[in-house]
């Protein structure tokens, strides 16, 4: 564990025998029964072109997909918060390296239990659409509120903690989420929809982190300019919820599901 460059060297070919399994295996990847395949190079070079772009043409003609995506690119680079948020406690509220974990793990903890606990009762209660649309709606309203309180960390770490704790309370929706996703595809479209918005989840993660770390934060400062990071998350995060409620509401409100089903 201590070669890390050893580590990143394995995780890349690991990577990439599951792309080749992944190419090999999936539907939308296999040629269809009865078809002849041209074993030509110029066929096979064709024919893989076609297949690893099949998910860009499916977010062209995806507007639901395109507002996914954007919404996710902004969530992540809020999310680039979490990566400097040791380093602001000890720089502007006087912790000690460590004494974060040590608060924030057993919050964390709780969250995971509490999510197994309740995971059975959200899912039966998220069958009707009605009741998952309603969730949704309260959670990102609850979470935004819980957001803006956090731009006042500078000032006390109660302003971080007291949100925290009252968000671990919060259950799982359920799947709803994931389930209203993969509902707006068909079966064989459904891993190029996914595919996509994990790529755009693991690029957009190191970019938000980078852009943090390096423009956004200073260990220096103190009070109101130190909110600059957070202020960067709020708007971040606030656009992305709004994206959310938008996408829920013109695809996902129960008249609409029942209307298309």
């Amino acid at each position: 564990f201590m070669h890390f460059g050893m580590l990143c060297l394995l995780a890349g070919m690991m990577g990439l025998l599951i792309l080749a399994l992944c190419y090999l295996h999936l539907e939308e990847t296999l040629p269809h029964q009865g078809k002849l395949v041209d074993t030509s190079v110029t066929g096979l070079l064709s024919s893989s072109f076609k297949e690893l772009t099949s998910p860009f043409e499916l977010l062209r003609g995806s507007k639901f997909l395109q507002i996914r995506l954007i919404q996710m690119l902004l969530l992540q680079l809020g999310n680039g918060w979490e990566s400097i948020l040791d380093s602001f406690m000890i720089s502007s509220l006087g912790w000690g390296p460590g004494d974060w974990d040590l608060v924030n793990v057993p919050i964390s903890s709780f969250r995971e239990f509490w999510g197994m606990v309740t995971s059975g009762l959200m899912v039966h209660w998220a069958k009707d659409p009605a009741n998952s649309f309603w969730y949704v709606q309260a959670n990102l309203g609850f979470g935004s509120a819980m957001l803006l309180i956090q731009n006042f960390a500078p000032f006390g770490a109660i302003f971080l903690l007291l949100p925290r704790c009252l968000l671990a309370f919060c259950p799982g929706d359920g799947g709803a989420d994931a389930a209203f996703f993969s509902s707006q595809f068909p079966a064989q479209a459904q891993a190029s929809a996914n595919g996509l918005l994990t790529a755009v989840d693991n690029i957009v993660s190191g970019v938000a982190r980078w852009l943090f770390a390096r423009f956004l934060f200073d260990p220096s400062t103190r009070g109101w300019p130190a909110t600059l990071p957070l202020l960067v998350r709020t708007v971040c995060t606030l656009l992305s919820n709004a994206l959310c409620l938008y996408a829920w509401w013109k695809y996902g409100r129960p008249e609409q599901r029942r209307k298309e089903s």
